[in-house]
């Protein structure tokens, strides 16, 4: 197996001419050319703001219209001693 079946590119240029080959097909299946593709696809990038909510919080907002979850959980049983460093 070569590095580019995993996506790994060694060669800049073959990378460039994967990511061109990619947002060329894109820009053809949304009937667009490749630069106005690149400009739409960095304007979503770009204009996106950082997310405040935790990944906690994001989970408990998507679960807790569900009912939430409250899992049993077993009982705690007493742990293993610990080391002495006499």
């Amino acid at each position: 197996m070569t590095g580019q079946e995993h996506g790994e590119y060694h060669d800049p240029q073959s990378r460039r001419r994967c990511e061109d080959a990619l947002a060329c097909a894109r820009g053809l299946q949304n009937h667009r050319s490749m630069a106005e593709e690149a400009r739409l696809i960095l304007r979503d990038g770009v204009g996106r703001r950082p997310s405040t909510e935790n990944f906690a919080e994001a989970i408990r907002a998507r679960i807790a219209p569900l009912g939430g979850v409250n899992p049993e959980l077993p009982p705690r049983e007493p742990g293993c001693e610990s080391p002495t460093f006499d």
